[in-house]
């Protein structure tokens, strides 16, 4: 059963053998892609501006779908058969 780990670019495969990870364990290990995200400041600003990114997408989205479904319900009552079930609201009015 073989392992992958990325390790500057080249795809390192480490073979499990009896005693354990073997070829070339000892420097695939020490090399953590999240250390490298981690100490590098435009991942960190990447990361960031792409959630604020979905966050205004799907807040945009949320509150279109929110102004059409109070406007049906607006056009429903004042235009539809709100006027049949409530006859004196517009007497009132």
């Amino acid at each position: 059963m073989g392992y992958a780990f990325r390790r500057r670019g080249l795809l390192v495969l480490l073979q499990r053998g009896s005693e354990g990870l073997i070829n070339g364990s000892e420097t695939a290990l020490h090399d953590n892609w999240w250390d490298r995200i981690d100490e590098s400041e435009d991942w960190q600003r990447g990361v960031y501006y792409a959630l604020c990114a979905s966050y205004a997408l799907i807040s945009f989205v949320a509150l279109n779908l929110n102004v059409f479904w109070l406007s049906c319900h607006g056009s429903f009552y004042f235009y539809g058969k709100g006027w049949g079930l409530h006859p004196g609201v517009p007497s009132s009015v």
